[in-house]
C-alpha cells in the first residue's frame, strides 16, 4: 500500500526533495504538487517528470485529490500555517 502524498513548496529545496528523496521511497505516491509562485511552479514542472498535477494553493490540491499525507518543503515560517491547514 502506498502513501498518497501532496508536496507543498516546489522551490529549489522542494524540487531537490522531489528529485532525490521521494523517488527512493517506494511506498510514496505523489498525487499533487503545490507552489504559490508561478515561476517556481513552472520551473518545477520543467525540471522533473511527474504525473501528479500542480496547484497554486494547498486548498485547491486538497479539494482535487485524495491524499494521505502532506509534505511541507517551504520556508520554515510557512510550516505551521500549512501544517494546520493540512490537518
Amino acid at each position: 500500500m502506498s502513501v498518497k502524498l501532496i508536496q507543498v513548496g516546489m522551490g529549489g529545496w522542494g524540487r531537490n526533495w522531489a528529485r532525490t528523496v521521494l523517488p527512493k521511497v517506494a511506498r510514496i505516491e505523489p498525487v499533487a504538487h503545490v507552489e504559490v509562485n508561478e515561476t517556481a511552479r513552472d520551473a518545477a514542472r520543467k525540471s522533473f517528470k511527474s504525473s501528479a498535477p500542480f496547484f497554486p494553493s494547498l486548498d485547491e490540491a486538497l479539494e482535487a485529490v485524495d491524499a494521505d499525507a502532506v509534505l511541507i518543503t517551504t520556508p520554515v515560517e510557512w510550516h505551521v500555517p500549512l501544517g494546520l491547514q493540512a490537518i
